[in-house]
C-alpha cells in the first residue's frame, strides 16, 4: 500500500513539475495601433535655409486620433472630425491617408505611440513627431 501512495505522490508531482506556463504571446503592430489614442503633441521642424524652425502644439483634452481594424482611422481635433484610411507597411512603419505620407513608428507600445515623418532632402526639409497616448 506505501508504494502505490508513494508512487501515487510521485506521479502527482511529476505533473506538476512538468506543466509548463505557455509564454504569453507579443501583440502584432495591428493589433497595438487599434484603439482610441489620444493626441499629446506634435513636434514639427521646417527646416530650410540651414535654419530649423520647431514649433511644438500640445493638443487639447478630447482630441484623439482612433485607429480601427478595417483600416480606418478617425481624427478628432478642436471640435471636428474626419475619416481616412491607413496600412501598416512593415513593424516599424505605416502610412495614413496616402501610401506616399509614411510615418516611421518610433515608438508602439499598448499605451504609448510616437510617429515621426520627414520629407524633402538636404537643407530643406519638413519634419513632425507626433505623440500620442491610450
Amino acid at each position: 500500500m506505501k508504494t502505490y501512495i508513494i508512487s501515487f505522490i510521485l506521479l502527482i508531482s511529476l505533473g506538476i513539475i512538468s506543466c509548463k506556463k505557455s509564454e504569453p504571446t507579443s501583440m502584432t503592430t495591428q493589433e497595438k495601433l487599434v484603439g482610441k489614442w489620444n493626441w499629446i503633441s506634435e513636434i514639427t521642424n521646417d527646416h530650410y535655409n540651414g535654419t530649423p524652425h520647431i514649433t511644438t502644439y500640445n493638443f487639447p483634452a478630447g482630441d484623439y486620433m482612433e485607429f480601427k481594424s478595417n483600416g480606418e482611422i478617425t481624427e478628432y481635433q478642436s471640435g471636428s472630425s474626419m475619416t481616412y484610411v491607413y496600412g501598416i507597411i512593415d513593424d516599424s512603419r505605416i502610412w495614413m491617408g496616402s501610401v506616399n505620407n509614411i510615418y516611421d513608428l518610433k515608438i508602439l507600445s499598448e499605451s504609448d505611440l510616437q510617429l515621426y515623418r520627414k520629407t524633402g532632402s538636404g537643407d530643406d526639409y519638413y519634419e513632425s513627431t507626433l505623440t500620442l497616448k491610450k
